[in-house]
């Protein structure tokens, strides 16, 4: 029997934080870039392992546990120097927590199901009274249509500078004459042109009237010689940017300084299903193809499930190249093409890989309680795109996918600060 597919929340950039929404960035905040906003004061920023240099905050998602008391807050930091761009120990993952005094208070008996397989935290994104995911309030309790109101209000406005719709009638009837007399002036200047043979020789472009007011001023556009032998030809610019360096640009930034992403609030929403919408032509080939080779792909990717298991008998087929995974990769973020992170913290689940992870590049056991790992979090490369520094030209940061594994238990004494989680990094393959 096949598998239930899971639940993936999808994130997204939004509104940049600026000192004017800059109180409504905490721990309970999900956004990339910035500083972080811990949960407990005395947390430090990590360290690069291979070049010593402070990591940069790329992501802090809030991500509480549910049946838990806890606050819980994943941030993600990575070294912005070139040279470690895409390798393992030159990211880290930190978790924080701080007990939710209202949990506690209205605490009732935890879920029978473990930390690892209770729905995700990830939840709290839509419940959250901070919750940016639905996009309904703009922090003053104003709703959506607050651009619907002001565009009412700017058309009622220029309504009213010109005397509304029934003054405008009035106007018109008014007018009347006055267009009559611009337009017998464009005819009689027509009717001079088209009765000189030369005219037409000698003249050759545009003749028209202006009116203000029905105050009728003539505009005339004159080539010389005669219109079928003037070509136009704008003569072509020397180059002066190299469009393929563009490319290879790589981030000017002090090798000493200390470096901050432009900081954007995150906004999240369910992963939608895949559209297996048919033509009646691609409906018929498919029948035609089932009834051919006793394959039904559709059977075969509900088996495969929506989080890679399976055979993937179908992908093979489509991924002639033989890159499956980039294949697989591929597809499924086609459906959400912004996506910038995937969340789910089910059994089970499990990240899209670039390419197979090596055997040793998947933490399993938990280095402070020895427990097991479950995946998380994805970062997805799409938001490379939204990674800027101020001031500084080109890509600061590059990478293909980061997957976060975190302890199953999220293990946790009220003496911590922090706890150091499990990262996988991929580069993209070109």
């Amino acid at each position: 029997m096949a598998s239930k597919p899971h639940q993936v929340l999808l994130g997204f950039v939004d509104e940049q934080i600026t000192s004017r929404n800059q109180q409504m960035a905490n721990f309970s905040i999900s956004k990339i870039g910035g500083i972080p906003d811990w949960c407990i004061s005395g947390c430090e920023i990590p360290i690069c392992k291979r070049c010593g240099r402070r990591q940069s905050l790329v992501v802090q998602v809030y991500s509480p546990l549910e049946g838990a008391v806890h606050h819980r807050t994943l941030y993600v930091f990575a070294c912005v120097t070139q040279e470690c761009w895409n390798r393992q120990h030159s990211w880290t993952c930190l978790r924080s927590q701080v007990l939710d005094l209202a949990a506690v208070r209205t605490s009732v008996p935890p879920s029978k199901c473990p930390p690892s397989v209770s729905s995700y935290g990830g939840e709290s994104w839509f419940q959250d009274e901070h919750d940016w995911g639905g996009n309904d309030n703009d922090g003053n309790g104003n709703a959506d249509n607050y651009n619907l109101a002001s565009s009412s209000q700017l058309y009622l406005d220029n309504m009213a500078k010109t005397g509304g719709g029934r003054s405008n009638l009035n106007n018109m009837n008014s007018n009347t004459t006055s267009i009559t007399e611009v337009a017998q002036k464009m005819e009689s200047k027509l009717n001079i042109i088209e009765d000189d043979a030369n005219a037409n020789e000698a003249v050759c472009g545009a003749v028209g009237i202006v009116g203000c007011e029905g105050e009728g001023v003539e505009a005339t556009a004159v080539i010389e010689g005669p219109e079928g032998d003037m070509i136009a030809v704008d003569t072509p610019e020397q180059p002066t940017t190299d469009i393929p360096a563009l490319f290879q640009e790589a981030a000017q930034i002090d090798a000493n300084a200390d470096v901050t992403f432009s900081p954007f609030f995150m906004v999240s929403d369910v992963e939608p299903p895949e559209d297996v919408a048919f033509s009646e032509h691609e409906r018929e080939l498919l029948l035609r193809y089932t009834h051919t080779t006793g394959h039904d792909f559709r059977e075969e990717e509900i088996a495969a499930g929506a989080d890679g298991k399976g055979d993937g008998v179908y992908e093979k087929d489509i991924a002639i190249h033989g890159d499956v995974l980039l294949h697989k990769f591929k597809k499924r973020i086609s459906r959400s093409p912004q996506q910038i992170l995937r969340y789910c913290r089910e059994e089970g689940a499990s990240p899209l890989w670039l390419r197979p992870p090596g055997a040793s590049d998947v933490a399993t056991k938990c280095p402070c309680c020895g427990g097991s790992m479950v995946f998380e979090m994805q970062i997805t490369p799409q938001l490379v795109l939204h990674l800027r520094v101020p001031g500084v030209q080109g890509t600061p940061l590059e990478f293909g996918s980061v997957a976060v594994f975190t302890c199953s238990a999220s293990c946790w004494n009220e003496k911590d600060i922090v706890k150091q989680e499990a990262i996988v990094v991929q580069c993209e393959v070109i």
